[in-house]
């Protein structure tokens, strides 16, 4: 793909969007400086490619590199201010400069420039979570909305509910997963932590078993089959 995307570049080396591709490509095969260098060129042809100045945002970011991600994410928001990417980009960025505030009120902006943006709902619901904020279960039903049946947004809202002590819910989310995926490891260890706190001791035991059939180094589900 690399080599044949080079050939285009060739071929036609005004195309800013090849350039796009190109830094794409790089990105996947890790190859970051040549990613970098081409998302520059495509702002060299085409300066108001909000496209390209988030690529780089999202490079910098990855690189722990705050100064050139925010001037790179204001650039392309200044582009394209209805971008939600561009929202949950600068979220992810005042999370590593530790502002918790703002990142939620970037991701808030994200969803109210796109309702259907479902990685800030995810993103939102996890916040919210280690808040022990009932907001959490509402963002997680809002992600769940867009993508029934997601597995990740399942086991986070599973697991917020089990943390709050909504031990019924918990396990419907937790069941849900099971059958898509039965043999997840963390899924069937949490339903047995769940019917381990309300009393039924036999369900629990069955599901520390079946985690750990699925790994017999879970320290936990041995712990728990124990108890």
């Amino acid at each position: 793909a690399l080599e044949d995307m080079k050939k285009a570049v060739q071929l036609k080396p005004g195309d800013y969007k090849f350039y796009n591709k190109l830094g794409e490509i790089y990105f996947e095969v890790t190859d970051i400086d040549h990613a970098i260098k081409s998302y520059e060129k495509s702002i060299s042809l085409h300066n108001d490619d909000a496209y390209a100045y988030l690529k780089l945002g999202q490079i910098y970011l990855y690189q722990a590199k705050p100064r050139e991600t925010i001037e790179n994410i204001n650039e392309a928001l200044r582009r394209d201010k209805y971008n939600p990417l561009g929202y949950a980009l600068k979220a992810s960025y005042y999370l590593q400069m530790k502002d918790t505030a703002r990142a939620m009120s970037n991701l808030l902006t994200s969803i109210e420039v796109d309702p259907d943006y479902f990685p800030s709902y995810n993103d939102l619901g996890f916040l919210y979570s280690l808040q022990n904020d009932v907001r959490a279960a509402n963002y997680y039903t809002n992600a769940l909305r867009l993508k029934p049946g997601n597995i990740q947004v399942l086991y986070n809202l599973g697991k917020f509910l089990q943390d709050v002590g909504n031990y019924d819910s918990a396990a419907s989310c937790y069941l849900q997963i099971l059958k898509g995926k039965p043999a997840h490891k963390s899924a069937n260890y949490n339903l047995g932590y769940v019917y381990f706190v309300q009393g039924n001791f036999e369900q629990a035991a069955g599901y520390f078993s079946t985690s750990i059939q699925i790994n017999p180094h879970f320290v936990e589900a041995w712990l728990g089959r124990a108890m």
